[in-house]
């Protein structure tokens, strides 16, 4: 492959990591496996723990989720945990609510003109 025919000169010319092909190829996976992550764990903190981070039963219901490990099938687990069927338009909201509120509740009300950027 180009690793193998290219990798060894790159290796010589001392190319940092991030100019080698294998950084280009596998990024995607990894940034889109990030943000899949993200937008699960922002449903599972807006419905069980936005209103109450201490909810006790909210805290057992994760606990059990967890319990289950990859062993079931992860969609409906994951379903029966936040309490609704929930689809794509739902995991971009996930992503991008926790963004509008923090733009809204704190950068809109700060004085950015003494910030060191």
């Amino acid at each position: 492959g180009i690793n193998a025919e290219y990798g060894k000169q790159w290796y010589q010319r001392r190319v940092r990591g991030h100019h080698r092909f294998s950084h280009l190829y596998f990024y995607g996976a990894r940034y889109y496996s990030y943000l899949w992550s993200q937008s699960i764990a922002n449903l599972i903190f807006y419905n069980l723990f936005h209103d109450d981070p201490f909810n006790e039963r909210a805290g057992e219901k994760l606990k059990e989720f967890l319990k289950r490990g990859s062993g079931t099938n992860f969609r409906k687990s994951l379903v029966e945990l936040v309490g609704y069927e929930f689809g794509e338009e739902d995991m971009i909201a996930a992503l991008v609510e926790p963004i509008r509120v923090f733009n809204n509740s704190y950068l809109d009300q700060q004085d950015i003109s003494k910030k060191w950027w």
